[in-house]
């Protein structure tokens, strides 16, 4: 192998190197943009999940305060029975 051959094969590899630095830069590239989609979903998900997560915690804090109306309700009338229940074992 002489010294031409040695020149035309570091010029090929050279050629070859800059190609795959090149595509490697497309990949990097593209893998940049398939983040920011990835990011900007993510992001759009989070926001959805705090206003479901808000969502869940009004209804039931609605739940709560009906059940905790319903209970009061239950109580007063079991008052109202032990009451006139008093009243009946006294006479």
């Amino acid at each position: 192998m002489d010294s031409e051959d040695v020149k035309e094969i570091k010029r090929h590899f050279g050629v070859v190197a800059d190609e795959l630095k090149s595509q490697l830069k497309l990949g990097i590239e593209g893998l940049d943009g398939k983040i920011s989609l990835l990011d900007a979903k993510v992001d759009r998900l989070e926001q959805k999940m705090d206003r479901d997560f808000e969502e869940v915690k009004a209804m039931i804090k609605f739940s709560y305060a009906e059940l905790d109306r319903r209970v009061s309700s239950l109580e007063s009338a079991v008052t109202n029975l032990d009451t006139r229940l008093q009243k009946i074992e006294r006479v």
